[in-house]
């Protein structure tokens, strides 16, 4: 059983193309609300009726509280499992292979080798991202994250739970399969117009006192204005990535 987690608020404009990509992947799909106003329940409903939409019992972003939840919802499926955010993809040639593999060789997590930020450097903006071709093939530009200091890998597992530290980009976790067959991509900066900016602002305004007192999630606070300066600023490390051998032998070859 492949099982995937994420949890959500009002995101109609990128569930689209999440579901797309992750439900011929994923055995079971559970998705923790927010209190969504926007489309965002109708989307999945209709595009991926079989998924489980769970009311969260958190009233704001709370780093520590959500990543409790996504844990508490890890502890009752079996299998393998992963925690995404819907601005996060997981791709891999073949998932189910890559899991026998790794349960042959007595692992209980895999994490993938690769991991990327996208950037739209060619300003498409979400009104000219189509259904086809995959969005992954769309947003052709971003960087590979230095492996020593990936903050972007997800751990894929079949403990209990992940037992994650904040933010779940680390664990208390191990031995894990490190695979070159499996990569991440992050929409930090793609699709990159008005509806993201007022997408990463609209989340700074959901994040706890608590959370904001002791400064995490600081780059969901930033101005419309700043979050500009950071997509111009990281013009200077964008490549195109379809020169990256990871990004053709996963991404481009699926």
């Amino acid at each position: 059983m492949l099982n995937l987690i994420s949890h959500i608020r009002n995101e109609e404009l990128l569930l689209p193309h999440w579901i797309a990509h992750h439900r011929p992947m994923f055995d079971s799909v559970t998705i923790i609300d927010y209190a969504s106003t926007d489309s965002s329940l109708d989307i999945i409903r209709t595009l991926a009726p079989e998924w489980r939409i769970l009311r969260s019992q958190n009233v704001n972003f709370d780093a520590n509280n959500a990543d409790f939840e996504v844990m508490q919802i890890e502890y009752y499926l079996s299998g393998w499992k992963i925690a995404l955010n819907t601005t996060e993809y997981v791709v891999c040639s073949n998932l189910c292979q890559l899991i026998i593999n790794a349960e042959n060789a007595g692992f209980h997590g895999i994490i993938g080798e690769a991991s990327f930020i996208l950037h739209d450097k060619l300003r498409l903006g979400f009104s000219k991202i189509k259904n086809e071709p995959p969005i992954l093939e769309q947003l052709n530009y971003g960087w590979q994250e230095d492996p020593s200091k990936s903050y972007r890998r997800r751990l894929l597992h079949r403990w209990p739970t992940g037992s994650y530290s904040v933010g779940r980009h680390s664990w208390m976790r191990g031995p894990t399969a490190n695979s070159s067959d499996l990569l991440y991509a992050s929409l930090a900066y793609a699709p990159w117009d008005e509806a993201m900016i007022n997408r990463k602002i609209a989340i700074g305004s959901q994040v706890s006192e608590h959370d904001r007192k002791i400064g995490l999630g600081h780059h969901h606070h930033l101005s419309a204005k700043e979050l500009e300066d950071s997509f111009q600023k990281a013009l200077e490390q964008t490549v195109d990535l379809r020169e990256n051998k990871y990004w053709q032998q996963i991404v481009l070859a699926k």
